[in-house]
């Protein structure tokens, strides 16, 4: 049921990311261990199916309250992007 697994996680990463803005993607310690039994088909579809359920709920009264921007600041992302790359490939700000 790796699908089914799929499906929990990003629901569950999608409520905390609106819930709290923050984006973890490492679910150790958080829910890897439930994760995993899902994985291993230690649960049924109709848990999986019913937690799902529970979880798009979450997701829309968590998007109804959420303190994050409707559209994302591009020109910071952009701003930030170009700081990486120059960074990983020793660009520095005059493009040396």
């Amino acid at each position: 049921m790796k699908h089914g697994a799929h499906a929990i996680r990003l629901l569950r990463m999608g409520v905390e990311f609106l819930r709290t803005g923050e984006f973890r993607v490492d679910r150790t310690g958080v829910d890897a261990e439930e994760l995993k039994e899902i994985k291993r088909d230690l649960w049924t579809l109709e848990r999986v199916q019913a937690t799902s359920e529970r979880l798009f709920a979450e997701a829309e009264d968590a998007l109804l309250s959420s303190n994050l921007p409707e559209k994302p600041n591009r020109e910071a992302a952009e701003r930030l992007l170009v700081s990486i790359l120059g960074n990983f490939f020793g660009v520095g700000a005059s493009g040396r």
